[in-house]
């Protein structure tokens, strides 16, 4: 008896002489039933079919549009202009790589012109579903660039990506506000000694700009922020008062030996 995508993956992909060695197709029910669960694909998209290639070590996913075509931007109705075939990479089934094959329609809208549908499962501009880059961010936590593009078989251009997407959605939810007590430093980001300024929100209801003593953050923060209080960092005044006490200390015993 023929077993089923799922069964396959749990025992390794095991191939009975019933099988093609390197494409199989599977219209079970089951098998489409779990995998539109794991995807969460629901109306007007719908799973068409599952294919698992032996030879590439990847489990194919074939999705189509079967609704009222629609402008994503105003929403209106609109006649279909064309189709494009896209490929996305989704979270690995056991030690198969996933992938999601989709028919994206685009359609003509008399206000915002020819108009590509948007996907639930992906961002427009990313080639990786949002489930995917999710463990990606996830990972980049953790790790540096290098071992998550490793470990998830990743460019670092393609890690990139994922990263810059994320933080675009996190400016995109941020809400504007009006800081009250800001922190300004600077820190390097490669081994080249490049640095960048860094400012960070410190909520509290009095206006005060914590820096260490930097002559250009001074003249930045009293000529933007003229009704600004001005607090050092303890660490840097330390540093300052030691060296004062040991220009002193050698002044006094340049003076003793004279």
């Amino acid at each position: 008896m023929p077993l089923s995508v799922r069964s396959r993956l749990l025992l390794g992909a095991v191939v009975t002489a019933t099988w093609s060695p390197c494409r199989d197709s599977f219209a079970s029910m089951q098998d489409k039933d779990i995998y539109k669960k794991f995807l969460k694909i629901n109306s007007p998209w719908t799973m068409t079919d599952v294919q698992l290639d032996d030879s590439k070590m990847t489990v194919s996913v074939a999705i189509e549009f079967r609704g009222e075509p629609c402008c994503p931007k105003c929403g209106k109705s609109c006649a279909g202009y064309d189709s494009r075939v896209r490929t996305w990479r989704h979270l690995d089934s056991c030690q198969y790589k996933t992938l999601l094959v989709a028919s994206i329609p685009r359609v003509q809208c008399q206000e915002h012109g020819v108009v590509q549908l948007e996907t639930p499962w992906a961002q427009d501009s990313s080639r990786f579903t949002a489930l995917f880059e999710r463990v990606v961010i996830e990972w980049l936590k953790e790790a540096n660039f290098s071992a998550v593009a490793r470990r998830m078989k990743l460019s670092w251009d393609e890690v990139d990506g994922i990263m810059s997407r994320a933080i675009a959605r996190g400016l995109a939810r941020r809400e504007t506000c009006s800081p009250t007590r800001i922190g300004v430093d600077e820190t390097s980001f490669q081994k080249r000694h490049e640095y960048v300024t860094v400012v960070t929100n410190i909520a509290n209801s009095t206006m005060i700009a914590v820096m260490d003593m930097w002559p250009a953050y001074i003249n930045a923060v009293t000529r933007h922020l003229p009704n600004a209080k001005i607090a050092f960092d303890r660490s840097h005044i330390a540093k300052h008062l030691g060296d004062a006490v040991n220009a002193g200390r050698s002044t006094e015993s340049s003076t003793r030996s004279c």
